[in-house]
């Protein structure tokens, strides 16, 4: 009977260490994962500081664009304005003495021949 106490017991040890080793190898393996996730949520976090300062870099450059577009258009509708603006008085000036030559035109016209004859009139 001791000897299968003993038998027993012995099995029970083996088992006792079998099973601390397995702990061992889980605790180790457990720790090795840890260290794993950290480095990868390390390597994501930096990977995300590198994509949101792209991010914010697209959206000032952008910005930029459209206050460069904006000013851009406006130098350009400064343009256009003056444009128009010359052509107008261009057309107003046009007019004044285009009604100028006709009242020369017309007395001309209405002037005494003197003894002479008339050109045609129009």
């Amino acid at each position: 009977m001791k000897r299968a106490i003993a038998a027993s017991d012995a099995r029970w040890r083996r088992l006792w260490d079998e099973h601390d080793k397995r702990l061992t190898e889980h605790d180790r393996k457990m720790a090795e994962l840890d260290r794993q996730e950290a480095k990868y949520h390390d390597d994501w976090e930096k990977q995300a500081a590198i994509y949101f300062k792209k991010v914010d870099a697209t959206g000032k450059l952008l910005l930029a664009g459209m206050k460069m577009r904006d000013g851009t258009r406006r130098e350009f509708d400064f343009k256009i304005n003056a444009l128009i603006d010359a052509q107008t008085h261009s057309e107003e000036e046009h007019r004044r003495e285009m009604a100028e030559l006709r009242r020369l035109w017309d007395a001309w016209l209405r002037r005494g021949s003197n003894g002479h004859s008339k050109p045609p009139s129009t």
